[in-house]
């Protein structure tokens, strides 16, 4: 498209002025303005309009039209969604464009706007392109599915239109020439019949003017089918006359069937809703109803329709809460509500419709539910009367069936004290009455569903917290036919009622108990008679004859003046109010005041008090005792506030009841804190002496409470609020009153100073005598050392020393045997009782093991575990210290004391730690003695050993050697016996044979044994128990401690002891000498050296064939990762991992080359499960270091390092290696085509790892991973769509190719290079002169040429040659780069390259000058996006086609195979390609495919 010399006049129209918008240089002006503004410029000054309608306030379609009505004849282009491109063409834009302003091209744009510009009349139409252009509709319409046409509404209807877009042949099912060829008439007879008459006219102007421009009508497709066509009409004026029509005509068929499904919709619903008592109504956005129709409208005199185009506000004016479920639709929100209305109940819905995220629309329902409201309230009413009976009546309702099912109603839950939702069942009620009264229940059952007999039963539910209730539980059966269907009846609650009865019934008890007791009497008041009748015992209290009849003026007369007011109100409140009164009064009888107790309730008749009945009781002897009792308080509360000792006045549940002001002071708080409580007050802690807390049983006034008894003189500890801590001595006395516990009486005194005197000179003498003892303990010990010839005997001289000393009352040595401690020596007569129980490390004797100093535990100190000297001693442990043992300047054992007392003094663990310093260098002494005495006789027998010539001799000399040397208690060897193939005693002592009980032959189906067990498995086994072991023979052995040593194939040495002490390590070690020294005896004397070196071999030989199997499954592993690797640090990456995922490779890495040549940087690595990567932030790679990475980079040579711990002295990187747990190293040069691109170092955790046939694989593995890496750089590059284009001129290549151009004179061009699997490469070199004779010359001169052949075609000379070695296009590929063009001249080959982008341009540079110096960089440029046409078939090339399809397409090709006529033939071709021509043709059709398959996918 040729744009016009004029600029255009584009307005933007959007919410966001900062939008991208077509710039184009000098072709547009624009200008901006906003969506919301109204002042727009005039049509005449704008040729286009562009809209965003994405990010208007308002919805799409309402902008675009707003923007169409001001600019009517303009064009308009709209960025929308792509669901509502159909709406807003129908809106009026001309164009869409479906993606936002800033993310569309710029291009893309500017093309748009100036097809709507050149397609569309517009004012000025002249100066900017003629808008009846085919080529540009064509453009235009190309991705439109709508028909877009042009006519001349002056044409007659048959003559040809002026335009139709393709769109039309798939709408109308038709070939355009249909309309080019008929006109509109054409299209008229596409028509429906019943539509073609209404748009006959679609030409005429006269419609046009009426504004007539959208029509809708149906078309018949030539296979039958109707489909329905939207067209839009707009005429293009020019000199003010319409010229043209243009059309835009859109398949609407779905929508209209749309239309028709919910036209049917509309009558089905019409049809439903008159029969269904609801109302379904519509109100727009201003709340106008849009719709109301319904049954239910007849409730308010309206029919369907009546409502509609008024607002609900007016309507609803009157109901404000109808008027805000509308708001909240509107707002957006679906609701629903019931409602009263017009004496009705509506369940009301709302359901608020959306475009563009505002609501346009609310549609509802409101269904009739008051027949539904008015059932339910019934059956509410019904069921809440029910219930209410229930209630009331205390009675519930239940069923049973004889199937056991059940039902019961809520009360009977309620009676039943059980949870509603409990399953009602028999076993269920049950559990609900109390076990005596269930067999009637169940007989009454029983009898109901047998017999028919009804049942009414009073019984007893079973209750743990309510006392006892009584039930009544009736039944009656309900029959069918004559037989017992189910069970109905009620079960009432009437634990009131029988309550009543039963006090009625002790009421009866009561007054006959009044008759016979002399000092209660009854009397009975009527108020109407105002008469009161007296029994004789009330007469004789009262002075009074019973037949006398008082009333109430002189019965009150007969009171103490002071009690007259309190009788006369009690009396009123009891008629009056129906209170019943207990009150204590005088009585005036004769001279003498008599105190009486009167009790009274009311007489009801008819609900009315008619009178009051009561007793009368003496209390005057009783008053006259409280009296004194009171006097006597009185002085006791003089005593108790100026007493100096602190008293507390208890009742019976200890709760205070009285404490004098000493006894808050010297608690420590105010006077009445003390008061009502039981316990102390906050804050107030009373302890044991030793300040322990203490529970409530050993307080002094329970205990006197308890048991009756005074406590004297108890010494406790008191922690006051201020944390004062007091000691005070407390005692307690109960006091009885008639034999009953009224109070008890507590007394404390502060003695706090006292005691404290006392403790200091207490301590004071303690520290004096302890110091004392312990001198004497000191020497008594030094004594027994001087005296002892054993290690053992002077541990058990310093445990007995100790431990008789009395200042501690247990001792113990423990020796320290692997990585546990044993127990050597205790102050026990009974040293096998002791279990001595697992130490954990955290345990002092440990840490004075370990840390060679004296460890101190004190009863405080509750952060240390010291629980092992409480196990092992009785319960009287209150301090311990852990005082090591040193012998020759190692902790080897531990002395622990055991004492009562609290803690251990400074001094005191000073003189300890001393006396550990003389037992240690005491035992070191004994020991240095025995072991060179054990060392000298060991010697000896070795001597005789080497004489023996039997295996009893050697075992005799051997078990005499070990009993007079090694001192155990028992030694033996046990010899295999092949002819009967057990284990028999050689030689024992006689102990051994009696911890054996003759039982000393071991074998298969025999008794088991530690000895065969030991044999079999052919492990060393120490037991420090052998009764532990599941396989002692005799579990009454007195054996405890035993070494059980296997002898190869010839037996087992035992060496056992009946002490339940360990042997100690040099012991054991001892004992493996010997052990070890008897095995080389038999083995010479059985000459199975060799058979064990014939072993030895096979074992070697077995591992070799395990490492190969290894090596053969790593290949085929790796084989694997070359294959899947996409990139060259994804294969790195898999190498290395599938390296240490085979034993016993555990860390592998991959180093590159800088150009600056300084190190080797690490770039790919990956470690096994045992070790962590810290190996490469240890070590230096630098490349004149001695690492093996850095000599395999230096010589390009493998480097193996058999065992690292060789070079521990000379070189930092073997400790570093040590330390990582690598034993063995190989590194690997990663060489390809005489180029060094980095190198691979593999760690193993074994020495010797890397043999002849590792170092294969890896050596191998140094040229193929490099080889891959280069074919995936090579294909990266193909297939990249950005790459970097270097052009190289490689000066003075020694190659055959420049020496055939410097023969001819001319430049030789590489049309084809090919490396064989021998090491060759087949070369094809293009020529346009050819030099034949010069060809052959200079073949003879280069002996690295195998082979020639020249052909001539079209004028062009191609020479096919194979020559040995690296050419100049096989370098830049080992180097990383594809070559795109390499040209041979006399001096210099020009080589044009591609990298990809993000390839090390240096780095590539730095490889080639290896090969060819002074190397020169002639140019450098980025190769832009190419055509994805060109991209797949540079893939298809790459990846679709094999080798020898590529070979044969490009000779083809080069050879003038395609061109026409045919410069060679298929035969010639097979002949210059050495196959046959069937092959040829075979390999160029399925390039040909895989080529054109590519080419048309991408298109």
């Amino acid at each position: 498209m040729q744009a016009t010399a004029t600029p255009l006049d584009v307005l933007y129209v959007g919410a966001k002025t900062e939008r991208r918008q077509p710039t184009g240089g000098g072709r547009f002006r624009v200008e901006t303005v906003a969506a919301e503004n109204g002042g727009w410029p005039g049509g005449e000054t704008v040729d286009c309009l562009l809209v965003d309608t994405l990010t208007a306030t308002e919805g799409a379609v309402e902008l675009v039209g707003r923007v169409d009505r001001a600019y009517p004849s303009t064009p308009l282009v709209a960025f929308a969604d792509p669901e509502r491109v159909g709406r807003v063409l129908d809106a009026g834009a001309t164009d869409v464009v479906r993606s936002p302003p800033g993310e569309t091209p710029e291009a893309l744009l500017r093309r748009r706007v100036e097809n709507v510009c050149e397609t569309t009349p517009v004012d000025g139409v002249a100066e900017h392109g003629s808008y009846t252009h085919e080529g540009l509709l064509e453009q235009l319409s190309e991705n439109l599915q709508d028909v877009i046409w042009v006519n001349n509404p002056e044409n007659p209807p048959g003559e040809r239109m002026e335009f139709v877009s393709a769109a039309y042949e798939a709408v109308w099912g038709r070939p355009r020439e249909h309309l080019f060829a008929g006109g509109v008439e054409a299209l008229y007879e596409t028509v429906h019949p019943d539509d073609r008459e209404r748009i006959m006219n679609i030409n005429g102007t006269d419609r046009l003017e009426n504004g007539d421009r959208n029509l809708t009508y149906r078309i018949v497709r030539p296979d039958g089918e109707i489909r329905w066509i939207h067209d839009r009409m707009l005429d293009v004026s020019a000199d003010g006359e319409t010229s043209q029509l243009v059309g835009i005509a859109r398949d609407v068929t779905e929508r209209e069937q749309r239309k028709q499904e919910l036209t049917e919709s509309e009558e089905t619903l019409e049809n439903v809703l008159s029969e269904v008592p609801m109302v379904l109504f519509a109100f727009d956005e201003s709340g106008t109803f849009t719709r109301s129709k319904g049954k239910a409208l007849s409730h308010f005199h309206l029919q369907s329709g009546d409502m509609l185009g008024e607002s609900l506000f007016d309507v609803f004016a009157h109901r404000p809460d109808i008027r805000e479920h509308c708001e909240r639709a509107l707002d957006g929100e679906q609701v629903t509500a019931t409602v009263e209305l017009g004496g009705r109940t509506f369940e009301s819905r709302y359901q608020p419709l959306f475009d563009d995220g505002d609501v346009v629309t609310v549609v509802g329902h409101a269904y009739d539910i008051t027949d539904r409201v008015e059932r339910q309230h019934q059956l509410e009413r019904q069921n809440d009367l029910f219930a209410k009976s229930q209630d009331i009546a205390d009675v519930g309702g239940w069923e049973y069936r004889p199937d056991g099912s059940s039902l019961w109603t809520e009360k009977v839950y309620d009676i039943y004290r059980l949870p509603e939702g409990t399953e009602p069942s028999l076993e269920t009620a049950r559990e609900c009455y109390h076990p005596a009264d269930w067999p009637r229940i169940s007989d009454a059952l029983e009898r109901a569903l047998e017999h028919g007999e009804s049942f009414d039963l009073e019984v007893r539910l079973a209750t743990e917290t309510e006392g006892t209730r009584w039930a009544q539980l009736r039944g009656d059966p309900q029959t069918a036919d004559g037989v017992v269907t189910h069970l109905r009846g009620t079960v009432q609650d009437i634990t009131e009622r029988k309550h009543r009865e039963q006090e009625l019934e002790r009421s009866r008890e009561f007054l006959d108990q009044i008759h016979q007791v002399g000092d209660v009497g009854g009397w009975e008041y009527h108020f109407q008679t105002d008469t009161l009748e007296l029994t004789e015992a009330t007469s004789r209290m009262v002075d009074l004859p019973s037949e006398m009849s008082l009333g109430a003026k002189e019965l009150l007369e007969r009171h103490h003046p002071e009690d007259r007011e309190r009788v006369r109100t009690a009396v009123t409140q009891l008629w009056t109010a129906g209170e019943p009164f207990g009150i204590e009064v005088r009585v005036l009888t004769g001279d003498e005041t008599q105190w009486m107790y009167s009790q009274a309730e009311p007489v009801y008749e008819d609900g009315e008090v008619v009178a009051m009945r009561g007793v009368t009781r003496d209390i005057t002897e009783r008053k006259h005792r409280e009296q004194q009792i009171q006097a006597e308080r009185d002085i006791v509360e003089r005593i108790l506030e100026t007493s100096p000792v602190g008293i507390l006045v208890h009742d019976a549940d200890q709760r205070i009841t009285r404490a004098n002001e000493r006894a808050a002071e010297i608690m420590g708080v105010e006077a009445g804190a003390l008061d009502g409580s039981r316990t102390p007050p906050e804050g107030l802690r009373i302890l044991s002496a030793e300040g322990e807390p203490r529970s409530d049983e050993d307080g002094a006034v329970r205990q006197a409470k308890e048991t009756g008894e005074p406590v004297y003189a108890r010494e406790l500890s008191l922690e006051t609020p201020d944390g004062d801590r007091r000691t005070i001595v407390v005692g307690a006395a109960p006091l009885f009153d008639e034999g009953e516990l009224k109070r008890i009486v507590s007394t404390f005194d502060d003695v706090t100073e006292r005691v404290e005197r006392e403790r200091q000179l207490e301590s004071q003498r303690n520290e004096l005598a302890r110091l004392d003892r312990i001198n004497r303990i000191i020497r008594d010990v030094d004594a027994a050392l001087v005296a002892a010839e054993s290690r053992a005997e002077i541990e058990q001289a310093v445990c007995d020393e100790l431990a008789r000393s009395g200042p501690y009352h247990s001792t113990m040595v423990l020796r320290k045997n692997g990585d546990q401690l044993s127990l050597e020596s205790t102050c026990r007569d009974d040293p096998d009782a002791v279990t001595l129980p697992e130490i954990p490390r955290s345990a002092p004797v440990w840490r004075a093991v370990e840390t060679g100093e004296t460890q101190a535990v004190q009863s405080d100190d509750t952060e240390n575990e010291w629980t092992t000297c409480r196990e092992l001693v009785d319960g009287e442990t209150h301090s311990t210290a852990a005082i090591p043992l040193d012998s020759e300047g190692q902790t080897d054992g531990v002395l622990v004391v055991c004492s009562s007392r609290e803690a251990l003094s400074e001094r005191e663990l000073e003189v300890l730690d001393e006396l550990g310093s003389n037992v240690g260098y005491a035992i070191g002494a004994i020991e240095r003695r025995e072991r060179e005495a054990t060392l000298t006789s060991l010697y000896e027998a070795t001597q005789d050993l080497l004489a023996a010539e039997s295996p009893g001799a050697v075992s005799d000399a051997v078990v005499e050697t070990a009993a007079s040397v090694l001192d155990p208690s028992a030694v033996g060897i046990f010899l295999f016996d092949d002819e009967n193939n057990v284990l028999q005693p050689a030689a024992s002592t006689e102990r051994l044979r009696e911890f054996y009980d003759g039982q000393m032959t071991f074998g298969p189906g025999r008794p088991d044994s530690i000895v065969w067990q030991t044999y079999v498995e052919g492990e060393r086994q120490f037991l420090r128990d052998v009764r532990a072991s599941a396989h002692v023979v005799d579990p009454d052995t007195e054996a405890r401690t035993a070494l059980f040593l296997p002898l190869g194939e010839h037996g087992v040495f035992v060496v056992a002891t009946d002490e339940r002490v360990p042997f100690s390590e040099q012991k054991q070690r001892l004992v493996g000498l010997l052990g070890a020294t008897t095995e080389a005896a038999l083995d010479r004397v059985a000459g199975r050296a060799e058979i064990r070196e014939r072993d030895r071999r096979l074992a070697e030989r077995s591992t070799r064939l395990e490492r190969l199997e290894r090596l053969f499954s790593l290949v085929g592993d790796i084989d694997d990762a070359l294959r899947r690797a996409s990139t060259p640090d994804e294969l790195d990456r898999q190498v290395c991992e599938q390296l240490v995922a085979t034993d016993p490779f555990e860390f592998a890495w991959v180093g590159s080359i800088p150009p600056d040549g300084s190190t080797v940087k690490p770039q790919t690595w990956a470690n096994g499960e045992r070790s962590e990567q810290t190996y490469l932030d240890e070590v230096s790679f630098a490349l004149d270091g001695e690492t093996p990475a850095a000599q395999a980079a230096r010589s390009g040579e493998p480097v193996t390092v058999p065992n690292v711990t060789d070079h521990l002295r000379e070189a930092d990187w073997a400790q570093t290696a040590v330390e990582n747990n690598f034993e063995s190293v190989l590194a690997v040069p990663l060489a390809h085509e005489d180029t060094t691109y980095g190198v691979l170092v593999v760690y193993a955790t074994e020495p010797h790892a890397f043999d002849n046939l590792a170092r294969a694989v890896f050596d191998r593995l140094g040229t193929l991973v490099p080889q891959v890496s280069t074919g995936l750089q090579r294909d990266r590059t193909v297939l990249a769509d950005q790459v970097v284009e270097l052009e190289l001129s490689l000066p003075n290549p020694e190659s055959f190719p420049n020496a055939v151009a410097a023969a001819i004179g001319e430049p030789v061009e590489y049309r084809q290079v090919k490396p064989t699997s021998n090491g060759q490469t087949r070369l094809r070199l293009s020529l346009t002169d050819p030099h034949i004779e010069t060809l052959r010359e200079v073949e003879r001169q280069f002996v690295s040429v195998e082979s020639l052949d020249v052909v001539e075609r079209s004028g062009v000379t191609t020479v096919s040659a194979t020559v040995s070695g690296s050419t100049a296009p096989t370098r830049m590929l080992s180097c990383g780069a594809m070559p795109d063009e390499i040209v041979a001249e006399a001096d210099t080959t020009v080589a044009t390259v591609r990298l990809p982008r993000d390839a090390d341009v240096r780095l590539f540079l730095e490889r080639v000058s290896e090969h060819y110096p002074g190397v020169e960089l002639v140019s450098r440029r980025d190769v832009g996006v190419r055509d994805h046409t060109e991209a797949a078939a540079q893939r298809a090339l790459a990846e679709d086609l094999t080798d020898r399809q590529r070979e044969v397409l490009r000779t083809a090709y080069e050879c003038g195979f395609f061109e026409s006529p045919r410069a060679t033939t298929g035969v010639e071709l097979a002949d210059l390609l050495d196959i046959s021509q069937p092959t040829v043709t075979h390999h160029l059709r399925e390039a040909q495919r895989r080529l054109f398959d590519a080419l048309f996918e991408a298109t």
